[in-house]
């Protein structure tokens, strides 16, 4: 689950919550750094950062968290050769720092600043900045709307030794699913699932409704309309499968004008020739899906699931920073010795750290 998706998903002002964030990794993760969930102290949880394994422990420790006020770190050493307990339990073959932060003050509004941004479709950068008396300042800076961002972790020094730690957050990636038969339920479900915010258009009223298509948008007209109500642009996805030729053939035409990131074609090698002639641009994935041997509606909308998470996390992976992040999160969260396998460090004088108690701090970031 990503930032936007992750931030839409909880009600900050339902109870009281800690976030957990992956600032570091080694070897086999399965997920990496920035991804984070949300814990309630009513024992519920959104998003995950483990298959469930690490949820229990984090979850437990969620109380004193909030209690406390500070943020803490959590150290679990899952390789086999190093920890029996963890490792022969789990064998994930990894080693995991996960920073867990009450959810309020400064950081709940940051927060609420962040989805505001990313609700407008545009990127926010989320900084922590640790500031020279020991306190941690958040900022959530609006990036500009073209700015595709580098997902990893930055760490820049200001002068003084502040030190901040950044992750660019990036709108939910939309996905324009024309055509509204049968066979674009499951498609749009798994898309959903995978993480995309969904919006079904057809020309006919009948097939577009919410009992058909539970959590989509839904659009009514032709191809024009849709493609301008939509405001159809270079980050979406398309997915083209009305099996009417004229129509098809004209939101591919539109897809194309907007640069659409993703354009999925339905059909068969034939139908897509009649469509698409012999050019076929690199953004144009025809036929749609990944290649599995896929029969039937619901195969063929694992196929293309799978082929729109492909491209989406190919593009979002592209230029991420390698060992240089780990000993930027080194330096940033924590210098003093690695702590044992499950056990906690506070922010504190020996790892760098005053006690952070207010998180209050605001910040300016130019």
């Amino acid at each position: 689950m990503d930032m936007h998706r992750l931030l839409s998903a909880f009600d900050p002002d339902s109870g009281p919550y800690v976030m957990a964030t992956v600032i570091h990794t080694v070897g086999h993760a399965y997920r990496k750094r920035g991804s984070a969930m949300i814990l309630g102290l009513d024992g519920t949880k959104t998003g995950s950062i483990s298959p469930g394994c690490l949820e229990t422990d984090l979850q437990e420790r969620a109380p004193c968290v909030w209690d406390s006020g500070q943020a803490q770190i959590v150290g679990y050493n899952l390789q086999p050769e190093e920890d029996a307990v963890w490792g022969e339990a789990l064998g994930c073959g990894g080693e995991i720092r996960i920073l867990l932060e009450p959810v309020q003050g400064e950081l709940r509004r940051q927060l609420l600043d962040a989805k505001k941004t990313l609700d407008g479709r545009r990127s926010v950068r989320f900084i922590r900045r640790r500031l020279e008396d020991g306190r941690i300042a958040y900022a959530a800076v609006h990036l500009p709307s073209a700015a595709s961002g580098e997902p990893g972790i930055l760490l820049e020094e200001k002068g003084g030794g502040d030190e901040m730690l950044t992750f660019d957050w990036h709108p939910q990636p939309r996905l324009l699913l024309f055509g509204a038969g049968d066979d674009s339920i499951p498609i749009a479900r798994l898309a959903m699932q995978s993480g995309f915010a969904v919006t079904v258009a057809d020309w006919r009223s009948g097939l577009c409704t919410p009992e058909r298509y539970p959590g989509s948008q839904l659009m009514v007209g032709r191809p024009e309309e849709i493609a301008s109500a939509f405001k159809l642009g270079v980050n979406d996805y398309v997915v083209v499968c009305s099996h009417q030729l004229e129509r098809d053939r004209r939101m591919i035409e539109l897809a194309l004008a907007a640069g659409a990131r993703y354009i999925g074609v339905m059909g068969s090698k034939k139908r897509i020739a009649l469509l698409l002639g012999e050019e076929r641009p690199s953004n144009v994935y025809a036929p749609i899906g990944c290649s599995i041997g896929a029969e039937g509606a619901d195969e063929i909308a694992v196929s293309v699931a799978a082929e729109l998470i492909a491209v989406h996390r190919g593009a979002e992976n592209g230029g991420r920073k390698g060992a240089g992040a780990d000993e930027a999160v080194r330096r940033l969260f924590g210098r003093g010795t690695k702590p044992e396998n499950g056990a906690a460090e506070a922010f504190h004088e020996a790892a760098g750290w005053n006690a952070a108690r207010s998180y209050g701090a605001s910040c300016s970031i130019r």
